[in-house]
């Protein structure tokens, strides 16, 4: 009866947490569902508040929807939750690499470079490694842009970040030129990462201004 109990009160906690940020469309703007759910967790009873964090966990899972997904992951870096993070580490390692599970490590990859926890920087040295021999254009992807969040982490400079732009491009393969290139264009812009000095050549902005646009992460 207890765990019974238990299951009820979890499926109504992430069903009201649901109801503050509606999603109608792929279309729609997050950034609005994103603080209103964020807002709403900060106001519950402490006791409340590390439950629902620690039920949150369900919506990592691949038969969830790519909105719950991608909110779990946003809701951990923006409380700044180290075990709701941990527990999407772990849940990308149990998935295969590829189409299915790319808009996952796609957002778990940025959410690392604005919290990189230590499992986050753990799973990202792991992708970052495949960088050399990828098996797919994905899993390029997803290593490079690993390569430059672990600059961006680790503070290591503009020169860093630059190199793993060139490895993109050395690729040969544009879509993952596009993705990289979005990435570094976002680091760019931001003020929180300014200690990089980071500053585009013309021939770089041209590059990225060409084929990404503006609020392209």
């Amino acid at each position: 009866m207890k765990r019974l109990l238990q299951a009820l009160t979890s499926g109504k906690d992430l069903e009201e947490l649901d109801r503050q940020g509606p999603i109608r469309d792929g279309k729609d703007d997050p950034e609005p569902a994103y603080r209103a759910m964020v807002s709403w967790i900060e106001a519950l009873h402490e006791a409340r508040r590390l439950r629902l964090m620690s039920q949150l966990r369900a919506w990592l899972g691949p038969e969830k929807s790519v909105w719950h997904q991608t909110a779990a992951i946003e809701i951990a870096v923006r409380l700044r939750n180290e075990s709701l993070m941990a527990a999407a580490a772990d849940e990308a390692r149990r998935r295969p690499t590829g189409r299915e599970s790319h808009f996952f490590q796609l957002d778990l990859v940025y959410g690392v470079m604005r919290f990189p926890t230590l499992a986050g920087k753990a799973l990202l040295d792991e992708w970052r490694k495949r960088m050399g021999a990828p098996s797919s254009h994905e899993e390029r992807v997803i290593a490079i842009r690993s390569e430059v969040v672990h600059c961006v982490a680790e503070r290591l400079g503009p020169a860093c970040v630059r190199n793993a732009l060139e490895e993109a491009r050395r690729s040969n393969d544009s879509g993952a030129l596009h993705s990289v290139a979005a990435l570094v264009w976002a680091v760019a812009r931001d003020s929180e990462h300014a200690m990089l000095g980071l500053e585009l050549t013309d021939a770089e902005r041209r590059l990225i201004i060409a084929d990404v646009p503006p609020r392209a992460t």
